[in-house]
């Protein structure tokens, strides 16, 4: 028997061999006699599942692992981007329970590293310390149509990290621990606050991704700000709201008439007549929505013909003529200044103001 060592007996009792010493706190896992042929692009898959799996709890200086005298690097999958609107953010809870404290840390926002233009993306579960899945995107967490949508390319940007911290058998983990268990209470404790992340990050990711390098790529400095909730209060309170991925026709005509309305607020009456009359002509409920439509447009180009002649030429007609003028008269005699002077008009030469209306 050695003092400092270990022996392996065989069956019958008597000494097989000795090994030397080792460290003390320290294990080492030797495989001889393999059935299969371990080869260098398996032993370096081993080393890649090592360091993702044990990162967070490589990062402790008294751990470490080695895998034939490599040390194995923990990968954390960390490179966080900090746009101003819409910076990382960490969510603590507690879920407490007979068996024990349960805390979960729910971490969101976008990534800036070259893994981005790749299908790494999606939620990153960490039970003890321990990767459990990554780039997971299932309806369960929040990929399905009506949250965050089917999974996408524009959605590349996005990770959610929930860590679970507590007694073993409270870990949503299966009896694997490669896997999370859905059904198991702990997760659906904090499941509608992790949906709710995956949906609002992303949106973000494809608000932003268009713009990645300039709205997402040199945002690569910051802190991480951990905020500690309440289990009863949803995670939606803290969630900012994504841009909108598209203006409907009324922000894009709002948008594109900004300097006009500023230098010319009669034209807003115009452009507003526009949007009603487009408003309603899609109103299915309104049999004569076309009807109704064409009546406010007609009215409006009417009006706004009358709000040139007083606000743009006012030496043609004049305000007092302008309230006997006829419709006709009225047409005339803005065509002969619109058609010939406004460069609005300029791509209809020989046009008269009634062929155009």
């Amino acid at each position: 028997m050695m003092t400092n060592g270990f022996m392996i007996q065989a069956a019958i009792g008597r000494l097989a061999f000795t090994v030397p010493d080792i460290q003390e706190g320290s294990t080492i896992i030797e495989l001889n006699k393999l059935r299969i042929k371990v080869n260098e692009a398996q032993i370096e898959a081993l080393k890649t599942h090592l360091c993702r799996v044990y990162a967070l709890i490589l990062e402790d200086e008294n751990i470490w692992l080695e895998v034939n005298g490599d040390v194995i690097e923990p990968q954390k999958f960390e490179a966080w981007s900090f746009p101003p609107e819409f910076p990382p953010s960490a969510i603590v809870k507690r879920i407490q329970s007979k068996q024990g404290e349960v805390v979960v840390t729910t971490k969101y926002g976008l990534m800036v590293d070259p893994s981005t233009e790749s299908w790494e993306y999606g939620v990153y579960v960490y039970c003890n310390r321990r990767l459990i899945t990554a780039d997971l995107r299932s309806q369960e967490v929040g990929f399905v149509s009506g949250q965050a949508g089917i999974e996408h390319n524009a959605m590349n940007l996005a990770r959610i990290e929930i860590a679970f911290e507590g007694p073993a058998e409270l870990m949503p983990w299966n009896s694997r621990k490669d896997a999370l268990n859905y059904n198991h209470q702990t997760f659906l404790a904090i499941r509608d606050d992790l949906i709710q992340a995956v949906t609002n990050t992303a949106k973000w990711s494809k608000a932003l991704r268009p713009d990645y390098a300039e709205k997402v790529q040199p945002f690569s400095q910051g802190e991480i700000e951990t905020t500690e909730l309440p289990l009863a209060e949803s995670i939606r309170t803290r969630l900012p709201n994504p841009p909108k991925l598209r203006k409907d026709y009324k922000e894009t005509i709002i948008s594109a008439n900004q300097t006009l309305r500023r230098e010319k607020p009669w034209v807003r009456g115009l452009y507003e007549g526009v949007i009603a009359a487009e408003h309603i002509s899609r109103m299915k409920t309104l049999s004569q929505r076309n009807r109704i439509a064409w009546i406010i447009l007609d009215s409006t180009v009417e009006i706004a013909l009358k709000e040139y002649a007083v606000y743009e030429d006012q030496s043609s007609i004049g305000v007092e003529p302008l309230k006997k003028i006829s419709r006709e008269g009225l047409h005339e005699k803005v065509a002969e200044s619109v058609l010939n002077a406004d460069p609005i008009w300029g791509d209809c030469p020989g046009a008269t103001i009634n062929e155009i209306y």
